[in-house]
């Protein structure tokens, strides 16, 4: 931003930002957040749904289908030159490849875009005319940058980010207090909280599949859980503490385990920790999403025979903002359609129970948790 001023440039311009770091941190909300704070317009491009390159370029006239590129879209749609896109989830970017072994790829369109140089003279597959694209604000957010190539780690460095701690949440949580007028007693009481938390000796009893929470915090003992993301933090908090890899059975929630195990060809073999697989954790989402989960594998399966897909593997299965987000490698696109209609599927699902419902804001969250799983806290 200064910069910005001291050159006497007309506009803000954003060197592009790779944020890579563990899930739940925050990456995808500040990258948003950072957006509205420039009062900018913001376009969030997901990577896994936009695995060719045709979401980020577009694609020429003449081909069924044919449209510009997601950044152009937001410039003419908004008529401001330096829009912030968000390319969330940026190394779980599929290629498809055409029956000619042409392939197009997410990272590859995004080459000329990063680089100075081309994008001031960037040219529209779609329009045939040059753009002046190198003030557009490129934020990308990952969980293992190793899996980027190096062209573009070489245009976009990453910004490594560290999983939260407890001592990062409790700082947060005395800020967050004291600036809310809480009184030293009460402040002291979270820290405990916290520490209790972190050890497994008590668990939260508010906490739904989603991860909101749907009222008051209220601190119980621990007691077998329904959901397997509390499940699967509160196991991995005690394997930091040990300091051991614990075995796939003890850290998979049973559902998803017996999933995985039922479709190799879909999920690979294990073994599988958290230390070497994103899968090492299960499904990240609620067990209202099993069904239709088991069906998509099911059918993938049937896709990976039938279409030879040799390379084909789930990278990892988790909600976030509310819908699902099932990542894959070596897919194609009969592939990521049937992905596509799973997604669809799950915003009309409840995470916690499978009943019908749809995504919605809950005290800020976004979620497809009905009534009854809030009110009984699952």
């Amino acid at each position: 931003m200064r910069r910005s001023v001291r050159e006497g440039w007309p506009g803000l311009r954003l060197p592009p930002l790779l944020l890579d770091g563990p899930p739940g941190i925050g990456k995808s909300h500040w990258a948003r957040r950072l957006g509205a704070l420039l009062s900018a317009p913001v376009t969030v491009i997901e990577a896994t749904g936009e695995s060719a390159s045709f979401g980020v370029v577009g694609s020429q006239r003449g081909w069924g289908g044919a449209h510009p590129g997601r950044p152009i879209e937001t410039v003419l749609q908004t008529l401001i030159g330096n829009p912030v896109i968000v390319v969330d989830e940026v190394e779980k970017a599929g290629t498809i490849t055409s029956n000619k072994g042409t392939a197009y790829g997410l990272t590859e369109g995004l080459l000329p875009l990063l680089e100075p140089l081309s994008a001031r003279r960037w040219s529209c597959p779609y329009y045939q005319v040059k753009f002046d694209m190198s003030w557009v604000g490129w934020v990308m957010t990952s969980n293992d940058y190793r899996r980027l190539p190096a062209p573009l780690l070489s245009r976009c460095p990453p910004l490594r980010l560290q999983a939260l701690t407890l001592t990062g949440l409790i700082g947060f949580a005395r800020r967050q207090g004291g600036a809310r007028g809480l009184s030293e007693t009460a402040l002291a009481t979270l820290s405990r909280c916290w520490k209790a938390l972190q050890c497994g000796r008590i668990t939260l009893a508010c906490a739904r599949s989603s991860g909101c929470w749907t009222g008051p915090l209220i601190f119980r003992t621990p007691r077998p859980s329904t959901n397997a993301r509390d499940d699967g933090a509160r196991r991995r908090a005690r394997m930091n503490m040990k300091g051991n890899d614990m075995s796939e059975d003890d850290l998979i929630a049973p559902g998803a385990r017996r999933i995985m195990r039922a479709y190799p060809s879909v999920y690979g073999t294990g073994p599988r920790t958290i230390r070497n697989s994103l899968l090492g954790d299960g499904f990240l989402c609620g067990p209202g999403w099993y069904p239709l989960i088991e069906r998509l594998s099911a059918d993938l399966a049937e896709i990976v025979r039938e279409d030879g897909l040799k390379r084909f593997r789930v990278v990892q299965v988790k909600e976030k903002f509310g819908g699902l987000r099932f990542y894959v490698k070596g897919g194609n696109e009969r592939a990521l359609d049937r992905i596509a209609e799973a997604v669809q599927e799950a915003e009309r699902t409840c995470e916690g129970c499978g009943a019908p419902s749809s995504i919605r804001s809950i005290d800020g969250w976004l979620t497809t948790v009905c009534d009854d799983c809030r009110l009984r806290g699952r």
